[in-house]
C-alpha cells in the first residue's frame, strides 16, 4: 500500500522506490520461477510509473549543498534498480542481466566510442535524471545491496588536469581547436577522492590502422595507487619503477619536456548510466579549483580529496547546466552506432537539451583560471554579446517555437554571472554547426 501511495512527500519518493523494489525481488520469475501474473505486473508497472512522473516533477530529496533541481542520487539508483527488476520480469531487455550486483573493473582499458555533449536546461536535470534511471541500469562500481549504492560511495568525481603553462598551455590550445590526434591526459578519482586513482589520456580522432582512418575518440586508462599517483607529478621525485606504459608517459612529460605540471582541478556529481555498450552520464555542479596559491600535487598526494571551501575557494562559481555526455559504440566500418530512439528524443528535445559539439570541461577552467576560451580574452566575459541565431528548421519565424524558448533561456541564464561570455559562444559554436538535436 505504501508502494502505490501517490501523495509525495519529504523523502517519501525514495521510501516507495525501495517498497516497489522489495515487493519485485519477492517475484521469482526473473529467476526461472512461475511467471508473474499479467495484473500484478501492470500494477507494479503503473506504480513505477507514477513514482518515475513524481520524481521528474518535483525537486531531489537533497538535504545537503547539491541544487534543488538535482536528483537525489539514492533515489535515482532505486529507480534504475526497479526497472531492471521490471524488465527482467517482462523477459524484455536482456532481463537481470541489463545490470549486475557488482561491475568488475580492469586495472587497464581503451575506450573507443563516439561521444556528443549537451548542456541541459535548467530546471530539467532531475527530469532528464528520471528519464535515464527508468531505461537504463545506474553504473556502479563495486557490491552493493539492491536498491542502494555501494558502502561509502560518493556521486563526487575529481580530476586534476596537466598543462604546460610556461609555453602557453599547448595542451588547452590543441583541444578547443579540436584538432585530429589532440591528446588531454588527467588524473582522476571516482567516489569523492581518497582512494585509487586514474591516469585517464583522451585523444580526439586518434589515428587507426583499421578500416577507418581515425576514431571519434579515445579513451584510455590506467589505475595506479595514491603513492604512485603523487610521485608521477613531482618532477624532483624519481621515476616509480614498473609503471604501466601510461603512467609512465606521463611521468617523463612531467620530468622532461614538454614539462607538463597540473594546472586545473575540477569537480562534479556525476550520474553514469550504462547497457549494452551505450553510456550516458550527467555531471552537476561543475567547480573549477586551480591558479599560482593552490598546491594541485598536494591535492593528489592526499588522493583528489578536495581541501575544504574555505582553505582553496573555487576559482569562479558552478558552472551554470548540467553538462550531459552520451557515447555510443563505433560499427565495423568506424561510423557510430545510432542511440536508442528514446534517448535520441530526449536530448533532442530543445526544451530538455542543447547540442554542445565544442564544449569541453578543460577549456572552461581555462577561462576559469584568467586564460583564454576559444579565442576569446577572459576580460571581455561581462559584456553580453549577440544572441545567436537559430538552425533553420527550428521554431517559427516570430520567435515562439519551443526551440526559440529554449534559445532564450538559455542565452539569458548564460548571461548571468561570469560565465556570460564563454557559454554564448559555445552556444554559437552549436548552432552554427546545426545542432539541437542528435541528427544535428
Amino acid at each position: 500500500r505504501h508502494a502505490m501511495a501517490s501523495t509525495p512527500t519529504p523523502h517519501s519518493r525514495l521510501a516507495r522506490a525501495q517498497a516497489i523494489g522489495a515487493a519485485l525481488v519477492a517475484f521469482p520469475a526473473a529467476d526461472g520461477g512461475p511467471p508473474v501474473p499479467p495484473a500484478a505486473l501492470a500494477r507494479w508497472k503503473s506504480a513505477a510509473a507514477r513514482l518515475a512522473a513524481d520524481s521528474a516533477a518535483g525537486a531531489g530529496d537533497h538535504t545537503g549543498t547539491a541544487a534543488a533541481t538535482a536528483a537525489d542520487p539514492r533515489l535515482v539508483i532505486a529507480l534504475s534498480d526497479v526497472g531492471v527488476r521490471l524488465r527482467a520480469l517482462e523477459g524484455i531487455g536482456g532481463g537481470s542481466n541489463d545490470a549486475g550486483p557488482a561491475r568488475p573493473v580492469s586495472s587497464s582499458a581503451s575506450f573507443v566510442r563516439a561521444s556528443k555533449k549537451f548542456l541541459v536546461a535548467p530546471g530539467r536535470e532531475a527530469e532528464v535524471a528520471v528519464a535515464l534511471a527508468s531505461r537504463l541500469p545506474i553504473s556502479l562500481v563495486g557490491d552493493r545491496p539492491p536498491l542502494a549504492p555501494p558502502p561509502g560511495w560518493s556521486p563526487v568525481v575529481t580530476s586534476v588536469y596537466v598543462d604546460c603553462p610556461g609555453a602557453g598551455f599547448p595542451v588547452h590550445a590543441a583541444r578547443s581547436a579540436r584538432a585530429d590526434g589532440a591528446a588531454l591526459t588527467r588524473l582522476r578519482w571516482y567516489g569523492g577522492g581518497g582512494g585509487t586513482a586514474w591516469v585517464e589520456t583522451k585523444t580526439h580522432r586518434k589515428p587507426t590502422g583499421g578500416a577507418a582512418a581515425s576514431t571519434p575518440s579515445c579513451k584510455d586508462r590506467v589505475r595506479v595507487c595514491p603513492a604512485t599517483a603523487a610521485a608521477l607529478l613531482d618532477p624532483g621525485a624519481p621515476c616509480p619503477p614498473g609503471l604501466p606504459a601510461l603512467a609512465a608517459a606521463l611521468a617523463a612529460a612531467v620530468r622532461g619536456p614538454p614539462s607538463l605540471a597540473p594546472v586545473l582541478a575540477t569537480q562534479a556529481r556525476r550520474l553514469a548510466f550504462e547497457a549494452r555498450g551505450v553510456r550516458v552520464t550527467m555531471d552537476e555542479g561543475l567547480v573549477f579549483y586551480g591558479g599560482p596559491a593552490v598546491d594541485l600535487r598536494g591535492w593528489v598526494g592526499a588522493g583528489g580529496v578536495v581541501p575544504p571551501a574555505g582553505r582553496h575557494p573555487p576559482l569562479s562559481s558552478s558552472f551554470p547546466f548540467a553538462v550531459l555526455e552520451v557515447k555510443t559504440p563505433l560499427r565495423p566500418d568506424g561510423t557510430p552506432q545510432p542511440p536508442p530512439v528514446w534517448l535520441a528524443a530526449l536530448v533532442g528535445d530543445p526544451d530538455i537539451a542543447a547540442y554542445a559539439p565544442r564544449y569541453s570541461k578543460y577549456p572552461s577552467g581555462v577561462f576559469a583560471r584568467g586564460r583564454r576560451l576559444l579565442g576569446r580574452p577572459a576580460g571581455q566575459s561581462g559584456r553580453p554579446g549577440p544572441v545567436p541565431a537559430l538552425p533553420p528548421g527550428r521554431g517559427s519565424p516570430a520567435g515562439s517555437g519551443r526551440g526559440h524558448r529554449l534559445h532564450r533561456r538559455l542565452q539569458c541564464h548564460a548571461r548571468l554571472g561570469e560565465w556570460g561570455r564563454p557559454a554564448g559562444i559555445l552556444l554559437d559554436r552549436a548552432a552554427g554547426e546545426g545542432g539541437w538535436g542528435w541528427a544535428g
